[in-house]
């Protein structure tokens, strides 16, 4: 019954289907995505194969749309993104999702890692300049599950380190 189920004390789920084989899980379907940031699943009046009724049971939990993590400057026309979690291949090999500014634009290729799929590699035509501030946007990328991301921008520097710099990696 979806009335046994309540996110944030106000929403059911379209579905709610028990696992026939462990009959101990129970698969929740809502309509739209959960509100990011913190929530709340209620469960009340679940009946055990004896008719016993479980104790109201409320689990909280942060929910996160995709995002990238993280660039690593690969070379001076090169940038690698990683993201929170696996992406889509579509949406993440669209070129059209990433731009850096400076005059820089859109990649000529965005490819996922073969061996990673929280990261995908990014080549540009035109080359960074360096010592120069850049911005990273990122926009339109799906997780696996075709959660669409919220824009994000990530700024770096072009930097090539000098004999006798002191470089610290994180």
């Amino acid at each position: 019954d979806i009335y046994n189920y309540t996110l944030n004390s106000s929403v059911y789920p379209e579905s709610a289907v028990i696992n026939p084989e462990t009959r101990s899980v129970v698969f929740l379907n809502f309509t739209d995505n959960f509100p990011e940031g913190e929530n709340s699943l209620q469960i009340e009046n679940i009946e055990d194969n004896c008719n016993n009724i479980m104790q109201a049971y409320t689990g909280n939990f942060v929910y996160e749309l995709i995002y990238p993590v993280s660039i690593d400057i690969v070379s001076e026309n090169q940038l690698r993104v990683r993201f929170s979690e696996n992406v889509d291949i579509t949406t993440a090999q669209d070129q059209m999702n990433y731009s850096v500014n400076e005059g820089i634009g859109n990649p000529t290729v965005a490819i996922i890692n073969n061996s990673d799929s929280t990261v995908v590699g990014l080549l540009f035509d035109n080359g960074f300049s360096l010592e120069q501030s850049y911005t990273l946007s990122v926009s339109n990328v799906q997780d696996i599950n075709q959660n669409v991301m919220t824009q994000a921008d990530i700024d770096f520097v072009y930097y090539l380190p000098m004999p006798f710099d002191v470089v610290f990696t994180e």
